[in-house]
C-alpha cells in the first residue's frame, strides 16, 4: 500500500529540476560518446567499425542510455507520466535495444551519425517542452513547477507513516 501511495503522487516529481536533470544526464552521455569519437578521429579511424571492442561496447552503452532517456525526457515534456521499461516491439525499444546489440556500430548506427541523431533530439525536445508549457500557460493550464512541491511529499508520508502505525498497533 505504501508504494502505491507513493506511485500514485510520483507526478509531483516530474519537476522543471527534474527536466533538467534528464537534460544534463543526456547530455554528459553525449559528451562522453563525443570525446570518445574525437580521441578515435585524432588516430584517423573514425569509422565505427574501427573502433576497439571495448570503445565500441562503451558508446554503445553511453547511446542506449543517452537515447532511453530521451524518449523518457520527451514524456515528461508532454505532461505524461515517462515509461520505465519500454514496451516490448515499440520503435523505441527496437531502437535502443538495436543499438546495443549492434556491433560494430555501423552503418545507420555509425557512431557519428547516432550522436548527431541524440543531438537533434535532444535540441527538439528543449523547444518542444518550452511551447507546450508556453500554450499551457495562455489556455490557463497548470504548467510545471520548477521545484517538488514539499507540502504534497510530506503528505503523502505522513499517510504513510500513520498507516504503518496502524499496522503495528493491531
Amino acid at each position: 500500500p505504501e508504494f502505491k501511495l507513493l506511485r500514485s503522487i510520483r507526478s509531483v516529481f516530474l519537476t522543471g529540476r527534474c527536466c533538467r536533470q534528464y537534460y544534463g544526464f543526456i547530455s554528459d552521455r553525449l559528451s562522453k560518446v563525443d570525446k570518445y569519437l574525437n580521441d578515435v578521429e585524432a588516430k584517423d579511424i573514425r569509422d565505427g567499425s574501427r573502433l576497439s571492442d571495448s570503445s565500441g561496447a562503451a558508446i554503445s552503452k553511453l547511446f542506449y542510455h543517452a537515447f532511453h532517456k530521451l524518449y523518457q525526457i520527451e514524456q515528461i515534456g508532454n505532461y505524461e507520466e515517462p515509461v520505465v521499461q519500454l514496451e516490448d516491439g515499440s520503435p523505441e525499444r527496437d531502437f535502443i535495444m538495436k543499438i546495443r546489440t549492434t556491433c560494430p556500430l555501423t552503418g545507420d548506427f555509425l557512431p557519428s551519425a547516432l550522436l548527431s541523431k541524440a543531438n537533434s533530439m535532444l535540441s527538439a525536445v528543449k523547444k518542444l517542452q518550452m511551447c507546450i508549457d508556453e500554450e499551457r500557460k495562455d489556455k490557463g493550464l497548470s504548467v510545471r513547477l520548477c521545484e517538488v512541491n514539499i507540502d504534497k511529499v510530506r503528505a503523502a508520508m505522513e499517510r504513510v507513516c500513520f498507516m504503518n502505525l496502524e499496522k503495528t498497533q493491531a
